[in-house]
């Protein structure tokens, strides 16, 4: 894929080798310059937990602040986005402004991520967190809003570091930072890299009683196990698991780990695991990874499809 290059203020902090570029995009070109849709590898568990109703109520809230200031002449903040570049892209510097050139595949936003999606899903372009999808009455009613929208210009900052570059962990601590000092997407019990869940103790008793660590480990990254890892199998996966076990497919199938997930009946999964349930599950998972230790590889791929998948069932 081609480079691309941007031009804008360049501003730095003395001493830092992280930078800041201050740009302006039409926001139908936002799609073009940057990986929109992109979910950080790191941060896809927080991702599935920012699909909630706060934040959705927030978009469709800041779709009417946009049309209201565009349409209606309403002040407002000028629309804006923070996005990281990932690794280390090529700047050159004339006198305050830089001129950088990047790859859009390396771009994360970080930063106004709500605002990024209202923007798209007014544009109907493909979002990250919810559907962008229009309907026709949608298209029609709102086609001069589109069309006024898709030539304003957001106000982009790109933070890199063109000399060490940065790192995923890097990328992922930045994200929990920003969306801590500008009141961003609104997480529940994600606020921080470290923050845990309402199901975190059973998953860590699980792990540590089986000694999962032996086997590979519980990665805490991601939401699936990829084929180059090293781990088992993740917290996401072993989350899906207990509740899967615990109230069924279909409670399954919508759970989301930021929840106190609860029964049709008002019970919650937590106080079933904490009144003994979790002995079964621990019981039956220790005879399903038992081959694992007698290095029966048949045996070995069930085992970790059921970790890996996270049901009782194929």
């Amino acid at each position: 894929m081609s480079k691309l290059h941007l031009t804008g203020r360049l501003t730095s902090r003395v001493g830092k080798t992280v930078k800041s570029l201050v740009t302006y995009l039409p926001a139908i070109e936002l799609e073009n310059y940057l990986s929109v849709t992109r979910v950080y590898p790191d941060l896809e568990v927080i991702y599935d937990a920012a699909k909630n109703k706060t934040n959705l109520k927030k978009v469709i809230e800041i779709q009417e602040d946009i049309k209201n200031e565009l349409q209606a002449g309403i002040v407002g903040a000028p629309l804006s986005l923070t996005v990281v570049l990932e690794g280390i892209p090529s700047l050159v510097t004339t006198g305050k402004n830089g001129s950088l050139e990047y790859d859009r595949a390396s771009t994360f936003v970080v930063g106004n991520v709500l605002s990024l999606v209202a923007i798209l899903k007014t544009l109907g372009i493909k979002a990250p967190l919810f559907s962008s999808r229009l309907s026709s009455s949608e298209i029609k009613k709102n086609s001069i809003f589109r069309q006024i929208l898709a030539k304003d210009e957001v106000m982009v900052t790109f933070v890199f570091d063109d000399e060490n570059g940065l790192s995923g962990d890097q990328v992922r601590e930045f994200f929990f930072k920003y969306n801590r000092q500008h009141s961003g997407l609104h997480l529940t019990q994600f606020s921080s890299p470290d923050e845990t869940f309402p199901l975190k103790p059973f998953i860590s008793k699980l792990a540590k009683d089986l000694n999962l660590e032996e086997y590979g480990g519980v990665s805490t990254k991601s939401k699936h196990v990829k084929a180059s890892d090293s781990y088992l199998t993740t917290e996401y996966i072993l989350f899906k698991f207990l509740v899967g076990s615990v109230a069924g497919p279909q409670v399954q199938e919508t759970a989301m780990m930021s929840n106190d997930v609860t029964f049709a009946s008002g019970l919650k999964v937590s106080d079933v695991l904490e009144a003994g349930y979790i002995k079964y599950i621990e019981a039956f998972l220790k005879a399903w990874l038992q081959p694992l230790e007698n290095n029966n590889k048949l045996a070995k791929m069930d085992s970790v499809y059921l970790l890996k998948f996270g049901k009782l069932y194929p």
